[in-house]
C-alpha cells in the first residue's frame, strides 16, 4: 500500500511518520520486528527520519571518517560514541519520537519514531509512503508530526487490495 501527504507549506521540512490503528478489534498478529537502517554521510542522516515498532532497533552507521558523539534528551537520555566506519543499535523501548543530535555536528539530526503499531513508516521528504502487505480489515491512517498526531481518514483494506490509496491531505 502506499501513497502521499501533501506538504504543509509551513512545515516542508519537518519529519512525518504515517501508521494505520485498526478501527475494530483484530486477531494479534506477530510483529514485524526488524530495524531501519540509517547511514551517516556527507555531513548528514540518511534517511533524515525512520519509524520503528516498538522494540524494534534502529541501526546507525558511520560510513565516514569522523567520531561522532550522538545524544538524545528527555527522561531515557543517551549519549552514545559512533567510531567512524562503526554501527550502533539503538533499540526503543517507548513509544513517540525519540531527537538525536550530533555534539559535535549541531546541524546533524535524526527523528526515530517508535510505536506499538504493526504498520508505520517514515513519510519520505517527496510526502510518499509506503506500508505493507497490510492485512485486510479497517484502519484508521493517523499522520504524525512535531506539532501532533492528526486522524487523516478511515480506510478499509480487502483481501485483494493490492495497492495506492492516492493522495491525502492534513
Amino acid at each position: 500500500m502506499d501513497g502521499s501527504v501533501a506538504a504543509d507549506p509551513e512545515h516542508t521540512a519537518d519529519p512525518r511518520v504515517i501508521y494505520l490503528t485498526p478501527v475494530d478489534r483484530v486477531m494479534p498478529l506477530p510483529s514485524l520486528g526488524g530495524s531501519e537502517r540509517v547511514e551517516w554521510h556527507a555531513g548528514a542522516f540518511d534517511p533524515h527520519a525512520v519509524a520503528v515498532r516498538l522494540g524494534s532497533e534502529a541501526r546507525i552507521v558511520n560510513d565516514g571518517p569522523l567520531t561522532h558523539r550522538l545524544f538524545t534528551a528527555g527522561d531515557n537520555a543517551l549519549q552514545i560514541e559512533l567510531g567512524s566506519h562503526a554501527e550502533y543499535r539503538l533499540r526503543t523501548t517507548t513509544s513517540g519520537p525519540m531527537h538525536v543530535y550530533c555534539s559535535l555536528h549541531p546541524s546533524e539530526y535524526l527523528l526515530i519514531y517508535s510505536a506499538d503499531v504493526r504498520y508505520l513508516r517514515a513519510v519520505a521528504q517527496d510526502g510518499s509512503w509506503r506500508l505493507g502487505p497490510v492485512a485486510p480489515g479497517d484502519y484508521q491512517i493517523v499522520l504524525w508530526t512535531p506539532a501532533g498526531e492528526k486522524p487523516l481518514r478511515t480506510l478499509r483494506v480487502w483481501p485483494w487490495t493490492v495497492n495506492s490509496v492516492g493522495k491525502i491531505r492534513p
